[in-house]
């Protein structure tokens, strides 16, 4: 009868020791079932490889055992308790892990699935991923008293690691995103004018490394276009971590943003570093200025932020972008018209008085009437929200602006946001001067931040244009629910001297006769009475 006690006891006794075991090296606190071992959070994408190494194994006689000696902490009652330390050291002698598990059976949902795991804990190590670092994690089979296995479930979205009181996602999936806005209050960031600072924010996540890793790639690019950076006067700079300042992430950003430079990169915080910060978040504001000097009636320029992360075999990217527009008048269009030919627009015409433009309704060029003439050589200037307002000035540095042979007025690098007032300075040889200032207004439309169309207003006349982005085209819209009309800027000649049918010179003329004539009279009459006396 003793005998069967002890025997009972020592049965109790290791039930006890195998539930204690079970919890220590069990993944998550889901309850374990008995048909498969389950694994979520791994993103569903192709060339994903998921194994298994078992670390700690299960003995006949019921108790546990490490497969590697020396490899998992025990707590003080020497129960078996890996650590992320004690996982992060055998992710790296997978060689020397002798018992292996490729886990393939994934459903629709990305679930990963298993039955050939025995009882003990086993070590998960996912590789292949484009876009996530996944960290070693474990999951633990057990036997039950009933002799039958219990699977657990891992959840690699959820479950964390305790590391020194810091904790770390078992998978992180860093993001960035970039934005833009402008220094000015109220204005739109989606248009903008030559000669704009622009305000950018850049928020990129550190990946959660474990505390081992080395040589970790990590680093933030941005590469502008039709802009370059500021870094002086009041448009400096800045950057945190997690809401603080830091010296050595301030001084990483300060070293690559470069004053009058159209792109950075910073690549110099060190693996120590972003282990310390593993899991935060990262935020650079910096500025730049608008310098497009592309001639065209519409320039899209795409500005990209790219975050640059090791996984746990790979170096991945990620991109985030933002764009700006500037407009023209009279300028190149971006694409090509609907017949394929390379077009120029023509919103504004400098005509004589008689003249009248319009546009054609097949090809938008634009028509003139047989009595207009395209007038030359007048200058003007333009002005910025009021008619007296500052000057405009292009990229090339033009703060007036002539027009062509054909009467175009060719200005670009104008912001959709801003009323402009257009004044001639200098009329044509032989015309005279119209000092009127003349309203200027491009009305654009968006989806989102993609242009989807824009009307040119000048002088109440407006100018209708589809954009397609994808495509690259722009196309002139003049039909009877949106008619399309350039605006002709009417000059007036000098007068002539009067000709034929006028008193002009004659009037002189004739009055000259006249006293000349009188005064040759005057003349022989004195001298006659002269010699008669």
């Amino acid at each position: 009868m003793k005998n069967l006690f002890k025997k009972i006891g020592a049965l109790l006794m290791a039930a006890v020791m195998v539930l204690s075991m079970c919890t220590a090296v069990f993944a998550t606190n889901d309850p374990m079932v008995a048909d498969h071992a389950t694994i979520k959070g791994i993103n569903k994408e192709d060339g994903i490889t998921v194994k298994a190494y078992k670390i700690i194994t299960y003995n006949e006689n019921g108790t546990y055992s490490e497969v590697l000696k020396n490899t998992i902490d025990k707590t003080e009652d020497g129960t078996l308790n890996p650590t992320s330390a004690n996982i992060e050291a055998l992710a790296k002698r997978t060689n020397d892990l002798t018992d292996v598990v490729n886990i393939t059976d994934r459903n629709d949902e990305g679930v990963y699935t298993t039955s050939a795991l025995t009882p003990g804990t086993w070590m998960i190590i996912v590789t292949g991923s484009n876009t996530a670092l996944y960290n070693p994690a474990i999951i633990s089979v057990k036997m039950d008293t009933d002799g039958k296995y219990k699977y657990g479930t891992l959840d690699f979205s959820t479950d964390t690691w305790n590391d020194n009181g810091t904790v770390y996602m078992k998978k992180s999936e860093p993001e960035i995103k970039k934005t833009a806005e402008t220094v000015v209050a109220g204005n739109d960031i989606k248009g903008t004018q030559y000669g704009d600072i622009i305000k950018f924010t850049i928020t990129a996540d550190v990946p959660s490394y474990e505390s081992s890793k080395d040589s970790i790639q990590y680093s933030i690019e941005d590469t502008l276009d039709g802009l370059s950076l500021v870094n002086k006067d009041t448009y400096v700079p800045s950057a945190t971590i997690d809401g603080k300042k830091d010296a050595t992430l301030t001084a990483a950003v300060e070293k690559a943003i470069v004053d009058g430079n159209t792109s950075f990169t910073v690549n110099d915080l060190g693996d120590e570093w972003i282990i310390a910060h593993r899991g935060g978040k990262i935020v650079i504001t910096y500025y730049a200025k608008v310098t497009s000097d592309a001639q065209l009636n519409i320039d899209l320029n795409t500005n990209t932020a790219k975050l640059t992360y090791s996984t746990n075999d790979k170096v991945q990217n990620k991109t985030s972008k933002t764009k700006h527009y500037t407009f023209g008048i009279d300028t190149s269009v971006v694409g090509t018209t609907e017949t394929g030919t390379p077009n120029k627009t023509g919103e504004f015409v400098k005509i004589n008085q008689n003249g009248e433009v319009g546009y054609d309704e097949k090809t938008g060029e634009v028509t003139k009437t047989t009595e207009t003439e395209l007038l030359s050589g007048a200058e003007f200037q333009l002005h910025i929200e009021k008619p007296n307002g500052d000057l405009f000035t292009d990229a090339r540095g033009n703060s007036t602006f002539t027009t062509d042979a054909s009467g175009k007025l060719e200005i670009n690098g104008l912001d959709s946001d801003v009323v402009y007032y257009l004044v001639e300075t200098k009329a044509p040889t032989g015309y005279k001067l119209v000092s009127t200032p003349i309203e200027v207004k491009i009305n654009a439309s968006f989806e989102g931040d993609t242009l989807t169309g824009y009307d040119v207003v000048i002088g109440g006349k407006t100018t209708h244009y589809e954009y397609n982005e994808n495509a690259g085209t722009v196309k002139l819209v003049n039909d009877k629910d949106h008619p399309s009309n350039p605006y002709g800027f009417k000059n007036t000649k000098i007068s002539e001297l009067p000709s034929t049918g006028g008193m002009g010179t004659y009037l002189f003329t004739i009055i000259g006769v006249v006293v000349m004539a009188v005064a040759a009279g005057a003349f022989f009459i004195s001298r006659r009475r002269g010699s008669e006396e």
